[in-house]
C-alpha cells in the first residue's frame, strides 16, 4: 500500500527542508511501529514553499535586523554624548587651572601651553583677543562744601563706568585727583583720571580693536555723564598686543 504523508518544514533552501522533514518523520516512526504501522521505501518530494511561512520568516528576520540597527544607533548616540561630555570636562578643567593661576610663570606662556594641550587632543584653540588700555581724563563740576565731599561726589558719579558698567572683561583703576581740585563758593572743579585694562575678542587688526574699545568707553561715559556738569578732556586707547584672552570662562570658553 502506498501512503502519502505531508510534513511541514520551514527552511530557506529545499535541501534544508528535506532534512527537517526526515528528522521529524524519524522521530515519529517508533510511535507508528507501536501501532502496527511500518513505513518502508520512503521517498521525498518537496511541494511549493508556503508563501505565508516564507513571508513570516522574512518579516521576523527584517524585524530582528531593525531592532539590531536601532540598538546600535542608540549605543552610538550614547557613546557620542559621553565623548562630548568628556571633552567639555577636559576643556573646562584646563581653563580653570589657567584662570586660577595653577601654573608657574607669566600668563601668556602658560596659556600657550594649555592651548597646545587642548589642540593636541583635537579640541578648539583658546579664544584670542587684543590687550588694550583706555585712559579717560576729564573734569567734573561738583557742588560741595569741602574738597573731600567733592571727590566723594565725583566717585559716586563715576562708579557706573568704573565698576561693571563695561562688562567683566574691563578692569578700571584710578579716581579723583584731589590734589588738583579747585573750588570757589562751594563749586569745585575735580580732575578725574582712570584707565581700563581689557582684552577684546573678534577683531582682525589692532586698529579695529582699538577703535572698538574707544567707542565702547565713549558710549559708557555719554550715558553716565548725561545731564551732569563736566568737561570731557581725552579718551585714549592703546593696543599693546594680541594673544590668548586673559578673561576666560571655564563654563563657556
Amino acid at each position: 500500500m502506498q501512503v502519502r504523508l505531508h510534513v511541514w518544514a520551514t527552511a530557506s533552501r529545499s535541501a534544508d527542508a528535506h532534512h527537517a522533514a526526515r528528522t521529524a518523520m524519524q522521530a515519529h516512526l517508533p510511535a507508528l511501529a507501536a501501532a502496527g504501522i511500518v513505513l518502508t521505501g520512503l521517498t521525498w518530494l518537496a511541494d511549493s514553499p508556503d508563501d505565508s511561512a516564507v513571508s513570516q520568516s522574512s518579516s521576523a528576520g527584517q524585524s530582528t535586523a531593525d531592532d539590531d540597527l536601532a540598538a546600535a544607533t542608540a549605543e552610538r548616540a550614547a557613546a557620542f554624548d559621553a565623548l562630548v561630555g568628556l571633552r567639555r570636562k577636559i576643556r573646562a578643567r584646563a581653563i580653570r587651572a589657567l584662570v586660577d593661576a595653577e601654573f608657574d610663570g607669566p600668563y601668556q606662556p602658560s596659556a600657550r601651553r594649555v592651548d597646545r594641550f587642548l589642540t593636541g587632543l583635537g579640541l578648539d584653540a583658546l579664544p584670542r583677543a587684543h590687550h588694550i588700555t583706555v585712559v579717560v581724563e576729564l573734569t567734573l563740576l561738583v557742588v560741595a562744601r569741602t574738597v573731600e565731599q567733592a571727590c566723594d561726589a565725583a566717585s559716586q558719579v563715576m562708579r557706573a563706568v568704573t565698576s561693571t558698567g563695561l562688562g567683566a572683561a574691563w578692569e578700571a583703576y584710578g579716581g579723583a585727583e584731589s590734589d588738583y581740585a579747585t573750588g570757589e563758593h562751594g563749586r569745585w572743579r575735580v580732575p578725574w583720571r582712570h584707565e581700563y585694562e581689557t582684552w577684546l575678542r573678534g577683531h582682525a587688526t589692532s586698529a579695529d580693536a582699538g577703535a572698538a574699545a574707544h567707542a565702547a568707553v565713549r558710549v559708557a561715559l555719554h550715558h553716565t555723564l548725561a545731564g551732569l556738569a563736566h568737561e570731557l578732556m581725552t579718551v585714549t586707547a592703546t593696543v599693546h598686543t594680541a594673544g590668548i584672552d586673559q578673561f576666560l570662562d571655564p563654563e563657556s570658553d
